[in-house]
């Protein structure tokens, strides 16, 4: 089965990678607003497990079914006619489309609530809120279908802002926290080998995957 022939492919599944598994934008605020909050790592941990085992899974038996013709998402693999045998591909993809209707604005949770606590005429009127909301929506929509190729603008949101947000800030924050009390060797190299890893990856990624855009 074909594989990643060049670097370049290895820098775009870079990107890819760190896209699916990266979710601080979601995670801090769920914390923020848990009414157990010592029971977040628990959770945590638990919904890291789940993700990575589906992703790795889907994937492999993605990868498995069309190993010469992978797309950007796997619903474009997927044969779409109107023969009796492409009927259950048509209701994937269907139900994707629903699935991605219903949750894609939770992604926008974040940024809203940036816009909330900084802007006041945002709060004034629930319709200007939801108003704002559905401009952001249709904007960075209207911005995934302009694309032609919907993995490479996945890598380069990951390369670009995921492995960023994911890799190199945590690893900031827990040098500066913990400098002053003691950091440990061990911890140190640690950091700095993701730091490292995130830069290394989001300069690589993010070239490679405007260069294909």
């Amino acid at each position: 089965r074909q594989g990643p022939s060049t670097y370049e492919d290895l820098a775009t599944f870079f990107g890819l990678a760190v896209f699916t598994v990266e979710g601080i934008g979601v995670v801090l605020p769920l914390h923020v607003n848990l009414a157990r909050p010592r029971k977040f790592p628990g959770v945590l941990w638990a919904a890291i497990i789940s993700v990575l085992v589906l992703n790795v899974t889907t994937g492999s038996l993605g990868y498995l079914r069309f190993p010469n013709r992978p797309m950007g998402s796997i619903t474009l693999s997927l044969p779409f006619t109107s023969t009796a045998e492409n009927i259950p591909n048509i209701y994937v993809k269907l139900f994707y489309a629903v699935a991605i209707c219903i949750s894609y604005l939770i992604q926008l949770y974040v940024a809203m609530d940036v816009l909330e606590a900084n802007l006041s005429f945002v709060n004034r009127s629930a319709w200007i809120t939801f108003a704002i909301r559905a401009v952001l929506g249709c904007m960075t929509a209207g911005v995934a279908v302009s694309v032609p190729n919907l993995g490479v603008l996945i890598s380069l949101v990951g390369a670009m802002s995921s492995s960023f947000v994911a890799m190199i800030i945590p690893a900031l924050i827990h040098i500066t926290t913990f400098w002053y009390y003691g950091l440990g060797r061990l911890s140190l190299i640690k950091d700095v080998a993701i730091i490292t890893f995130g830069l290394t990856g989001m300069v690589l990624g993010t070239y490679t995957s405007v260069v294909q855009l």
